[in-house]
């Protein structure tokens, strides 16, 4: 028999997933018999992940006897001590801010790390995904914290008694619901796939919005700062819909409007059967962002594939634009071993699709061989090619390796203005050697590759070479 205990935790839980908007779901007979067979084999587990804050500003004492973990984080990099800081900023499964002042403490940090203009930050802000959160349980945590580690230890210290110039800034949502099967994996997919999109579209949309102005403050702190967003799984498609989607009132994210002020100028520039003028491309301003990673995105690949066309139709006209010399602006990987987006997902998605925003595109970019930019890594490192870096296995030495470009699939082709082929978005398939599967991300190979892949980036080049640097110690390094 089942005690009403179990019955109440049944209801609130069938509840729940008709709260999400999915109607075809409310057979609360149905449900209820189902849910009562998976409490029986949970064994008293707990069931559900509730929709809570985990973390907790310094500053708030209030918050802090009940929020064990800091939402703000001073580290030091494990090869060469550098420092560097992690900021959590965590929302509602309704996009709503926890805490506004995690927020704030985050913008706080950027402007100490960029003093002005005088020092040279590196900004990583990062979006979980699927089965995540900012509990220390989270693997994600863990691995992000690894990552900014990764990066602290190549980048310069910053001037004697300055902030660290390495920031990074952790967005945390309601990733994971339900802690057992059927539930944690397949049936969770759709309403997850549905608030993905929501705290998009709300809450991390105005988070974003108020990170990059605070890296665009004025020009001096813009061109001295290299500002990137990332995001995993569901994560991918939070950051997708906050920075090139639309919000409820029809507002566009900030990639999306730098895209249509580019298209609005290149597509007059056509009609006129001339170039882009000398005094057009001085009056454009830097990228909002420099980079966007996507890693095994949950995501379809509708908005990337507007996106392409727009830069293969209006490059040709505006070769100077700093989109189209961009290589890369975006990059979208994905492991071949990802059963999550590569099975899963797309068998979901043909199950009950967002007709709105995917239309029948079933399947992430990076999934998509056609759109593929490059190969997937191989051993070597020949002659001439610059994304070259070490994957490590266990119990052997490194292997070096490269990321060879597909030949003749450049987005924006070499010609008279400019000598060389640019893609603006990199998308290619990763092996196992590299990410093992969907959550594998953040591991020291990947953050090998991206690293030297971000060192190659001519804005990165640019930022980094004016940066102080100064060793810990204060001597030169």
């Amino acid at each position: 028999m089942i005690s009403p205990l179990r019955t109440k935790a049944v209801t609130r839980l069938c509840d729940a997933y008709n709260d999400l908007g999915y109607s075809v779901f409310k057979l609360r007979p149905f449900c209820a018999v189902v849910l009562a067979c998976a409490l029986l084999s949970a064994a008293r587990a707990q069931l559900s992940v509730p929709d809570q804050q985990y973390r907790c500003p310094p500053t708030e004492d209030e918050c802090g006897k009940t929020h064990r973990l800091p939402a703000f984080e001073l580290g030091a990099s494990e090869v060469n001590h550098h420092p560097y800081t992690i900021n959590y900023v965590e929302f509602t499964d309704k996009g709503v801010l926890w805490d506004p002042h995690e927020l704030k403490d985050a913008v706080k940090q950027i402007a100490a790390a960029a003093d002005g203009g005088s020092q040279h930050p590196l900004v990583v802000v990062y979006v979980h995904g699927w089965q995540n959160n900012a509990s220390n349980i989270s693997g994600d945590v863990v691995k992000f914290c690894g990552f900014i580690s990764r990066l602290a230890d190549d980048y310069p210290v910053g001037l004697p008694g300055k902030a660290p110039q390495v920031v990074g800034i952790y967005l945390a949502w309601r990733g994971l619901t339900i802690r057992f099967e059927p539930f944690k994996y397949f049936l969770s997919y759709w309403p997850r796939r549905q608030v993905a999109k929501n705290v998009g579209r709300t809450g991390i949309k105005n988070a974003v919005e108020v990170i990059k102005d605070a890296v665009n403050v004025n020009p001096t702190v813009r061109a001295n700062t290299f500002l990137i967003f990332a995001g995993h799984s569901f994560g991918a498609r939070v950051l997708e819909n906050a920075i090139d989607g639309l919000d409820a009132k029809g507002n566009p994210g900030f990639m999306r409007q730098y895209f249509e002020e580019m298209h609005k100028t290149a597509q007059t520039a056509s009609s006129q059967h001339a170039k882009v003028s000398d005094e057009q491309v001085r009056a454009i301003p830097l990228m909002p962002a420099d980079l966007v990673v996507y890693v095994n995105a949950a995501t379809s690949s509708a908005m990337t594939r507007k996106r392409v066309r727009q830069v293969k139709n209006d490059c040709p006209n505006f070769r100077s634009h700093p989109i189209c010399s961009a290589d890369p602006l975006y990059i979208a990987f994905t492991s071949t071993n990802d059963l999550a987006t590569g099975l899963v997902m797309p068998i979901a998605n043909l199950v009950l699709p967002d007709l709105i925003s995917d239309k029948l595109n079933l399947i992430s970019a990076a999934n998509s061989p056609w759109m593929h930019t490059h190969h997937a890594p191989e051993p070597g490192c020949p002659q001439g090619e610059v994304i070259c870096f070490d994957i490590a296995r266990p119990n052997q030495p490194p292997t070096r390796y490269y990321l060879p470009r597909i030949p003749g699939k450049a987005q924006v082709p070499k010609s008279e203005d400019q000598a060389f082929d640019s893609d603006p978005f990199w998308i290619f398939n990763v092996h196992s050697n590299l990410v093992n599967g969907h959550g594998d991300v953040w591991n020291p190979n990947v953050a090998n590759m991206l690293t030297v892949i971000i060192q190659n980036n001519r804005r990165f080049q640019q930022v980094r070479a004016a940066a102080v640097t100064v060793a810990p110690r204060g001597r030169p390094e």
